[in-house]
């Protein structure tokens, strides 16, 4: 999910970078994936569905909200965190 240069990891970060908003996703978050896929016995196949499942709803949201500039998704099972710019005065 994030070794090769166009991993979709890294396809989401460019994605996210167009708006902006700088995308971090734990290593912890990588490994909840894998663990799933193996639960699931569904294997490698599964990998692209659960990290776009977790990426849909922040996909969502940032385009409404200019003020965001970071999300960082540290864990699958808590809400991403998100950074916002503070208003002008």
């Amino acid at each position: 999910m994030t070794e090769p240069a166009n991993s979709i990891y890294n396809q989401f970060r460019d994605i996210f970078k167009s708006e902006g908003v700088e995308l971090t996703v734990e290593l912890a978050v990588f490994e909840q994936i894998a663990d799933l896929a193996v639960e699931y016995k569904t294997g490698a196949r599964s990998l692209r569905g659960l990290f776009e499942e977790l990426i849909t709803p922040v996909l969502y949201v940032v385009p409404d909200d200019p003020r965001i500039e970071k999300v960082v998704i540290s864990s699958l099972f808590t809400e991403p965190r998100v950074v916002r710019r503070e208003r002008s005065a």
